[in-house]
């Protein structure tokens, strides 16, 4: 089970590299609760497609980059770094043209 759940975990990584946000629908379970959103924005997965939408305009070559997957049982998580250059308003900050790595779990 692990072995699969790290594909489907690599897959969503792929689709979150293309800005592909059909990705979402595909990997993620449609009863998805975000318990961390951000303000105004949706829970479920339809929020989940407007943030990600929202990095995407703000930072239009963002990538993320896996450097460690950890899977036991149906757990999964990723150590990675997302960066970007900000070309676009993020929240009201206005573009920088400055990239910005981001550690993260994700």
């Amino acid at each position: 089970m692990s072995e699969q759940n790290k594909a489907v975990f690599k897959q969503f990584v792929a689709g979150m590299n293309a800005h592909d946000l059909s990705v979402i629908d595909q990997v993620i379970d449609p009863s998805f609760v975000n318990h961390d959103p951000m303000p105004g924005q949706d829970a479920g997965i339809q929020g989940l497609k407007d943030m990600m939408g929202m990095f995407y305009t703000a930072f239009p070559d963002l990538t993320v980059t896996l450097e460690q997957i950890v899977a036991e049982g149906d757990l999964v998580v990723g150590r990675a770094i997302t960066a970007g250059t900000q070309t676009g308003d993020f929240m009201g900050i206005p573009g920088s043209g400055k990239k910005s790595p981001c550690p993260k779990c994700i």
